[in-house]
């Protein structure tokens, strides 16, 4: 396990090979001066670069909140078919996460998720007044609501009313009540706030305060300016858990990898998967580093999807019967050699 941990750091340039000590680089010091996982540190430290550190703050934060999602039980399997009927309550449950699900995977998604609830539920930390705070804030805001449609009701011009409608703050609602119609748990993003203010502190803070000295660079965001950006930031991050996707291939004797082209096709509608969607295909992978065959989570956002990405990063791996990969994000190939060139050679 230690010369393991050795090579993960080696790898993401936070010790030096060519000393006998092994000492730390710089960018492994800075790596050292934040509460993650290396490999999320090191992402992290990614964003700098790429212009985006709120958003990679924000989906490091939600990564640290496991079990963001909540899925209610009750579905029954056919014998036939092998499909899940939902009940109506986990039926609502796939239509409200339905709505915050990324193209490009899960971890667009979980940034999607903790800025939809920025925007739309109102939270209070417990040290600064908890629900009391939370129903004053409401009371406040519906308050100056109501001020500004008395002063539209009072202008004749239909269209200027009609705009400064549009263009007005949405109605917003407590916390718990946004997580309960979103079917989000109210815990792990309350875990995801704390992570997220204890990291943009880290980083903002002065070098000679045991911070990272990034002042207003914290704030930087390129969700909405260059979506490409962060993705390929998620790419800089994650390049050691980089997986290919692994096509079936049929000889001319009709032969495959895995046998006839009859058997592949009995197994693809024996194991039909629905996704987010309805795609019934599922993707298989072979990761970059150990060759591992795997297979894109269940819950995941990327499965089902048709055609599935042919490279994918993820955050995690599972294994069980199968070998599964979770926190899948779709990125380019030929962004590797950019973002690794020492690992990845052109």
């Amino acid at each position: 396990r230690l010369l393991k941990a050795l090579e993960l750091l080696y790898a993401l340039g936070a010790v030096d090979a060519n000393d006998e000590e092994m000492k730390l680089t710089a960018h492994g010091k800075c790596m050292a001066r934040l509460p993650l996982d290396p490999v999320y540190s090191h992402l992290l430290l990614q964003s700098r670069k790429y212009d985006c550190v709120s958003d990679i703050v924000t989906t490091v934060a939600m990564l640290s909140a496991e079990n963001v999602f909540y899925r209610p039980g009750g579905g029954k399997q056919t014998e036939e078919e092998g499909d899940t009927q939902m009940s109506s309550v986990a039926a609502k449950a796939f239509a409200a996460h339905k709505r915050f699900a990324s193209y490009e995977g899960d971890l667009p998604t979980l940034l999607s998720i903790y800025n939809a609830w920025e925007r739309e539920a109102i939270y209070v930390p417990p040290n600064a007044g908890g629900r009391k705070a939370e129903l004053k804030r409401l009371k406040q805001e519906q308050r100056y609501q109501q001020q500004e449609m008395k002063k539209q009701d009072m202008l004749q011009n239909a269209n200027s009313r009609m705009k400064k409608r549009d263009g007005g703050k949405m109605n917003r609602i407590l916390h718990g009540e946004w997580c309960r119609r979103n079917f989000i748990s109210g815990r792990a993003l309350v875990k995801a706030y704390n992570v997220r203010d204890q990291l943009s502190d880290i980083l903002s803070r002065d070098l000679h305060n045991h911070g990272m000295g990034w002042g207003d660079d914290v704030t930087k965001s390129c969700e909405t300016a260059d979506r490409e950006l962060y993705l390929k930031c998620i790419c800089a991050g994650l390049f050691l858990q980089c997986a290919s996707r692994v096509d079936n291939e049929v000889n001319t004797n009709g032969k495959g990898r895995n046998g006839s082209i009859s058997s592949i096709q009995r197994r693809r509608s024996h194991n039909k998967n629905i996704g987010v969607g309805g795609q019934n295909v599922m993707g298989r992978y072979e990761t970059k580093v150990g060759r591992a065959n795997v297979s894109v989570h269940p819950t995941s956002t990327m499965f089902g999807r048709n055609p599935a990405p042919k490279c994918v990063v993820y955050t995690e791996l599972l294994v069980t019967k199968k070998t599964y990969i979770r926190g899948v994000t779709q990125v380019k190939e030929c962004w590797l050699a950019d973002v690794a060139p020492n690992f990845f050679k052109s």
